[in-house]
């Protein structure tokens, strides 16, 4: 039986996973501790349509999705998992720019390169639905898809609900101020798009040694 190295006693994956978080949180520390410093005093630039933080959040899905499809292309034994959520983070890219998709694709606009990933999704799916539920069932159980739900989550649930106008009305009364709103939703969907990253990385890890444990397991059986 192989022994499980270790560092300082530690078992070494469990002290990958704890490098690994460490790194990450400091990471959203200090991002969000940039805040105070990007936004001038009683300015709301940056969150506006097409402001710096609306492309923060589209740079954080590109790399998410570029993270997805080189994955897909390395890791053979769950391409199509992989290929799927690079797919279904690309059709959030587009989503993110849809203003800019609306005046450079009239009278379609978004909509369409939206549609277009959208159909490549199904397709995926169609030629393959058995190997894609195999493939899907290895990963749903994992911490990374908890991550990414996490990060969905709070991009498409909370940053939508809790930054809803008439939830801050209500809250706020005659201090409500529409730029508010957009503050709390901007930020949130930014949050949200870094779990995301962070769920595309841990899934990355383990796909990784998922994929050792069946080339071992196929090595194996094959010895006479």
């Amino acid at each position: 039986m192989k022994t499980q190295s270790t560092i300082a006693g530690i078992p070494r994956d469990l002290v990958g996973v704890a490098v690994r978080l460490a790194v990450y949180t400091t990471a959203l520390l200090g991002v969000y501790g940039l805040l105070p410093e990007a936004a001038g005093r009683g300015d709301f630039d940056i969150f506006k349509e097409g402001g710096p933080i609306e492309w923060c959040q589209f740079s954080v899905l590109a790399v998410t999705a570029a993270v997805f499809a080189f994955a897909a292309w390395r890791i053979q034994a769950f391409s199509q998992w992989l290929a799927f959520l690079a797919l279904v983070t690309t059709f959030a890219c587009v989503r993110e720019l849809d203003s800019l998709f609306d005046a450079l694709l009239p009278p379609f606009g978004w909509k369409l390169p939206a549609f277009l990933v959208a159909g490549c999704v199904l397709l995926m799916i169609w030629k393959n639905p058995k190997g894609f539920v195999t493939q899907a069932g290895a990963f749903i159980r994992h911490r990374s898809f908890g991550i990414l739900w996490a990060g969905f989550v709070v991009a498409v649930v909370f940053a939508q609900l809790v930054g809803h106008a008439s939830f801050l009305k209500a809250l706020m009364g005659d201090d409500y101020i529409r730029d508010y709103k957009r503050v709390i939703e901007e930020l949130g969907e930014l949050f949200g798009y870094a779990l995301l990253l962070i769920g595309s990385l841990e899934t990355v890890v383990d796909a990784v040694v998922a994929q050792r444990g069946i080339s071992r397991q196929t090595h194996l059986s094959a010895i006479p």
